[in-house]
């Protein structure tokens, strides 16, 4: 039975989604999870992969699994199990050919960029403290600066993505 699950997280803690053999990722927290409730290893497809420190709002993941677990009980279950960080938002079940990544239609990225030197006190834990790399902040450097490299070495800049769901509208 061919599983979709949508994920939210906060990528703070994490080295991106995909699993690595050094540092948390998103990937390994909800393969364990997987694991540690249907007793079996899977393969999780996502819709995309997110850098270290980037959020998601709307990850979609999919995965192969027996069908021992209703989607709606998979939802509680792997919530049970995930750290505090990662959520999953809905399971459903979705036809054979349906796959995370070569499904989906759209991608949307959404950059915070905040340059002052005063700290934030609103939405601090979707602040960066540091700089993303600097091909990734240059779309947003773009848009935003006429200095590109100065924008690019100055910039606290972080990415959250939201995924929509390939099926829906």
């Amino acid at each position: 039975m061919n599983i979709k699950v949508v994920l939210e997280y906060d990528g703070s803690g994490f080295a991106g989604w995909q699993q690595q053999a050094h540092g948390r990722t998103v990937e390994a927290e909800l393969k364990q999870a997987l694991r540690e409730v249907t007793g079996a290893e899977h393969k999780v497809f996502a819709a995309g992969r997110t850098d270290a420190g980037a959020h998601a709002e709307g990850q979609v993941v999919s995965f192969e699994t027996d069908g021992r677990i209703a989607p709606q009980r998979l939802v509680a279950a792997l919530n049970a199990r995930l750290p505090g960080d990662v959520s999953v938002l809905t399971a459903e079940v979705v036809p054979d050919g349906f796959h995370a990544r070569y499904s989906a239609r759209w991608r949307r990225y959404r950059y915070r960029y905040l340059d002052r030197r005063a700290r934030p006190a609103l939405a601090r834990r979707w602040e960066a403290r540091s700089m993303m790399a600097r091909t990734s902040a240059r779309p947003a450097c773009t848009a935003l600066s006429s200095s590109n490299a100065a924008c690019e070495r100055s910039a606290t800049i972080r990415a959250s993505v939201v995924l929509p769901d390939p099926g829906g509208p």
